[in-house]
């Protein structure tokens, strides 16, 4: 591990712009050693030549070639992969001299990958942007509002983005994610979805666009008749009776039982709208 930090001393970034900056009065001189790899290190000026060389040869390396392979195959098919498939993997990697694009194209036409249909969990990140991609939901266009909204959701789910520290990413396999904690954080947001409690922050499709065409069959026997005044007209609509509950209108009063003496029939008044909820996570409904 010394040796390899020492080989890469001097590789460093600009002050101001934060762009890469090799600088090389901060490089380690002298003869390393790691593996398989050895230099004479003899400047500081050629140190920067030196560590490219180190990079590229841990880049070619057999066990880097088998780790990346691993994570894809876990990642894509399942959390446990053959290793017959991470060999022809690794093996398409070190043939494509370290290029990813022939590693994939071997790993989407597999029949591994063919069969890893149910075999993966969703992480709560993903599980979050599918719900939001299947209702039409986005951040707007200005402003990070939405962004922050989504980025405080994520992390009450438990994978804010970028939340995790060390150097290896987010745990890939159902185990690190399937609890009845985690189940019920995810009820709990889906629902916040689907109840459009997010509007305020969220750029969100009309509710209309949600409905699919009716068959011209629709309303044969005659148009809706509404017991109370309310929505007037709308009934007759072959969408009417989405746009009532769009409108707020409610259903009628429920009949009294048979025999009983009812003197003005009306309509049940619609109930008082509660109060928005804006922390859905910590509020039981």
């Amino acid at each position: 591990m010394r040796q390899s930090a020492l080989i890469l001393t001097g590789l460093s970034t600009d002050g101001e712009s934060g762009e890469y900056e090799y600088k090389y009065w901060r490089h380690h001189v002298g003869p390393l050693t790691v593996m398989g790899f050895s230099t004479a290190n003899a400047t500081a000026e050629g140190g920067e030549a030196v560590a490219m060389a180190y990079l590229s040869y841990l880049a070619h390396h057999g066990a880097t070639a088998r780790q990346l392979a691993t994570k894809l195959a876990v990642r894509f098919v399942s959390d446990s992969p053959p290793g017959v498939l991470i060999d022809r993997l690794a093996a398409a990697y070190l043939v494509s001299d370290t290029a990813i694009r022939p590693v994939l194209q071997r790993l989407f036409t597999s029949p591994e990958f063919a069969a890893s249909a149910g075999l993966k969990t969703r992480r709560p990140y993903e599980d979050l942007v599918a719900g939001l991609r299947a209702v039409g939901m986005q951040p707007p266009a200005e402003g990070t509002d939405g962004l922050n909204l989504l980025t405080w959701v994520a992390g009450e789910l438990g994978q804010p983005p970028l939340g995790w520290h060390p150097p290896d990413g987010y745990p890939d396999v159902t185990a690190a994610w399937a609890s009845p904690s985690g189940a019920l954080a995810r009820w709990n947001v889906h629902t916040a979805i689907g109840d459009r409690w997010y509007d305020e922050d969220l750029v969100q499709p009309d509710v209309m666009e949600w409905t699919v065409p009716l068959p011209a069959t629709y309303g044969a026997r005659g148009p809706v008749r509404l017991p109370h005044g309310d929505g007037e007209g709308l009934a007759d609509h072959p969408q009417g009776h989405l746009r009532l509950l769009q409108q707020g209108a409610h259903r009628p009063a429920r009949r009294q039982p048979r025999g009983a003496a009812v003197a003005h029939r009306t309509a049940r008044q619609p109930a008082a709208r509660q109060p928005r909820i804006r922390d859905p996570m910590r509020t039981a409904r």
